[in-house]
């Protein structure tokens, strides 16, 4: 089903990147695998939901790593204050992010941003970055 090998082998091809930089991450990826293998019992559409984010994240661990290397002064950007918004479902987390975002010196993490971080958003197409149709198109495909 699930083979650690091939999933990084298939994002190194998808990417054409092959560096994904500290590699401490491979163990937590092994041991996923093998859970999803021997204990996880997913269904047809586990397996294909599974492999997608797996494979997702692979790739876009490839395009950061690809991208501090090519910019690397992004690793000198203080990020002054942040808020992080932590709660159960159905506690108004949701709500509360909406309300931040109304006020335009916060930056909230949109959808699209969090799936599709590579390259970053720019402040001059943030409103019509291409990313924000294609993930409107994948998500209501779901």
């Amino acid at each position: 089903m699930f083979n650690t090998d091939k999933l990084i082998a298939k994002a190194q091809q998808d990417t054409g990147l092959t560096d994904f930089g500290d590699v401490n991450f491979m163990e937590g990826l092994q041991r996923l695998t093998e859970s999803l293998n021997q204990e996880a019992r997913l269904n047809e559409v586990g397996v294909y939901v599974a492999g997608i984010t797996i494979a997702n994240s692979l790739v876009t661990r490839l395009k950061l790593e690809d991208y501090i290397r090519s910019h690397p002064e992004v690793l000198e950007r203080e990020v002054e204050r942040p808020i992080f918004i932590v709660g159960l479902p159905r506690t108004g987390t949701t709500a509360l992010h909406h309300m931040l975002n109304q006020d335009e010196s916060n930056h909230t993490l949109r959808l699209w941003e969090g799936r599709q971080p590579v390259p970053p958003p720019e402040d001059r197409t943030y409103t019509r970055d291409p990313r924000i149709q294609k993930e409107a198109d994948g998500v209501s495909l779901t």
